[in-house]
């Protein structure tokens, strides 16, 4: 795993960040519920708007070699908040997945005991 694969790396890192734990959960049922349909405005989403934002980015930031912050301060002073609400909405966003993460862990330790066989409903909700 050396200095070659590194692209590699951040391709699977930009992708979990693309698809986020969101998308694994309404993908699924919005294409049950809409039989599929979801499916062409998603992608069209993703391929218009997702990836050339992302790539802009990181293009950006790696051209100007600075953080979020720094860089919108450098068009405009007060443009600096837009740097700030980006690293805030992170913050949240992050601090979302980690609870959800820890519900994920949570159930499936929970499910190797059968502590829930009777009344499974009452027990998870």
């Amino acid at each position: 795993m050396g200095a070659n694969n590194s692209r590699f790396f951040f391709t699977l890192l930009a992708m979990g960040a693309a698809i986020g734990l969101g998308n694994i959960w309404l993908f699924p049922y919005f294409s049950y519920k809409l039989t599929g349909l979801f499916f062409i405005p998603y992608l069209v989403a993703l391929i218009v708007l997702g990836i050339p934002l992302l790539m802009l980015e990181f293009s950006i930031g790696q051209y100007f070699n600075k953080n979020a912050i720094d860089l919108f301060a450098s068009i405009r002073k007060g443009f600096s908040s837009i740097g700030w609400l980006m690293i805030f909405n992170a913050f949240i966003a992050m601090s979302f997945y980690a609870v959800v993460l820890a519900w994920h862990i949570i159930y499936l330790l929970v499910s190797f005991g059968m502590q829930w066989q009777h009344d499974s409903k009452s027990y998870f909700f």
